[in-house]
């Protein structure tokens, strides 16, 4: 593949404060040649969740609003999204470093254009990774 497209990862926060600096590093860490940027959306929280999205630097941008609820958080975050293509990741979600290069992958194998992509997930219990996979 001579290019890829850019991404935009949206993540809807609320009180995430202990996540959300782990969410973001794991995409910024992504194994993905192409640009990536994150927009934030933090949904009223009452704790310091904007403040460490913000200290990621550039390639994260923080949008603050009043408590809309999740799907609205994720509506401004897309309308916001600047890449050529969007993905999701909660702000108590992981990414292991091969997400988004495997979902462009399997995008461009799916003949590109309008296409939802979707992946497996690993639970994290208390006791580390879950033994059973959900397909999202």
């Amino acid at each position: 593949m001579d290019s890829y497209p850019s991404v935009t990862v949206v993540m809807p926060a609320y009180q995430a404060e202990r996540t959300i600096g782990g969410a973001i590093s794991s995409v910024l860490t992504q194994a993905y040649p192409g640009r990536v940027d994150i927009v934030v959306v933090d949904d009223g929280s009452t704790d310091a969740s904007a403040a460490v999205a913000r200290s990621h630097g550039d390639r994260v941008s923080v949008v603050v609003q009043e408590n809309a609820g999740t799907a609205a958080a994720r509506n401004v975050a897309l309308s916001r999204a600047e890449g050529d293509l969007v993905a999701l990741c909660d702000a108590d979600d992981s990414r292991l470093p091969p997400y988004l290069r495997s979902a462009v992958d399997t995008w461009h194998r799916a003949g590109s254009g309008r296409r939802f992509v979707t992946c497996n997930a690993l639970l994290m219990t208390e006791n580390g990774i879950g033994h059973g996979r959900t397909v999202m």
